[in-house]
């Protein structure tokens, strides 16, 4: 199972990250982190050029970006699936982790965002929302809920998806 953990900064992600690591055994990946180990000690051509560009205060480009996470995934302990943060956060990226997701028979399983009524941050995402509302994975919760409120409803939506994907519990 994918899921995906969207919203603003201190929204509850990595919270719920853990949750989801803690109930249902999936690996939480934080694209910051992500990036920051393949750059600390860069193993591929992808990890060489991200840390060239972020040594001079460059932006990565969107499909280095998905290079790094897919490297990532590659490492075997994703296999069954993982909560993933900071990564998609634009249209681009989207298309372009769906795209390598699909060319590794694998789709995003729950899109979950973590709304903290704040207009500006859900402008921010609202392209995004509808990608995901589109093909019925998105799912929206008030994160100033509270946090065992917020963990069941993630709880809920996982189930939900196992049984839409027809995956084992």
């Amino acid at each position: 199972m994918i899921v995906l953990l969207m919203g603003p900064p201190s929204c509850g992600k990595t919270t719920q990250a853990a949750h989801i690591m803690e109930q249902h055994g999936l690996p939480a990946l934080d694209f910051a982190q992500v990036l920051a180990a393949a750059t600390a000690t860069p193993k591929s051509g992808a990890a060489v050029e991200a840390k060239g560009l972020i040594a001079t205060g460059e932006r990565l480009p969107e499909a280095l970006a998905i290079e790094i996470l897919k490297e990532r995934l590659d490492e075997g302990d994703c296999a069954k699936g993982f909560s993933l943060e900071g990564i998609p956060v634009n249209m681009e990226q989207a298309a372009l982790l769906d795209g390598m997701l699909a060319r590794k028979g694998l789709g995003v399983d729950a899109a979950i965002y973590l709304d903290v009524q704040d207009q500006e941050w859900h402008d921010l995402y609202e392209p995004l929302l509808g990608w995901y509302m589109s093909s019925g994975k998105l799912a929206t919760l008030n994160s100033n809920m509270y946090l065992d409120e917020v963990k069941e409803c993630v709880s809920d939506i996982l189930k939900a998806a196992h049984a839409a994907a027809a995956l084992p519990p």
